[in-house]
């Protein structure tokens, strides 16, 4: 069995963990340069085949599909425009999880000693609420 075909067996396994680079090294027992070079290249081919991604924290895991992580939101980001959502109801849900975290926060900073802190929160919390009302209100 070549490289390629170890690793994806590792992965296919169901009690398959996401490993770093330093992890599939260790547990294939690789510790030359060339065969360093060909596992990053193999990693980067499965990941470009979609078979794998790699996290924040750079360990490879199954790639997820959509329908198993439901916190992914789909939509488009331009920097000097609004957020642009697919499914306007994303949007509703996005809003409504974004307050209840705001929320949480207000009541941190209700208990916090530091006036300038409390009343910076009092401000941005005051023009998101009319935000909201605003949305909330026909035209």
């Amino acid at each position: 069995m070549n490289l390629k075909q170890s690793i994806e067996e590792m992965i296919k396994q169901p009690d398959y963990e996401p490993m770093s680079v330093s992890d599939f090294q260790d547990a294939l027992g690789l510790n030359s340069a060339d065969s360093f070079r060909d596992l990053i290249k193999i990693l980067v081919e499965l990941e470009q085949s979609g078979l794998i991604e790699r996290t924040r924290t750079d360990r490879y895991q199954r790639k997820q599909s959509n329908k198993t992580n439901s916190k992914l939101i789909k939509g488009t980001l331009n920097q000097n425009k609004n957020l642009k959502f697919d499914d306007p109801n994303k949007e509703e849900e996005l809003c409504i999880f974004t307050l209840k975290e705001f929320l949480k926060l207000h009541k941190y900073y209700q208990n916090s000693k530091d006036e300038d802190s409390k009343n910076k929160f009092k401000s941005l919390f005051d023009e998101s609420k009319e935000l909201v009302e605003k949305k909330d209100t026909p035209s």
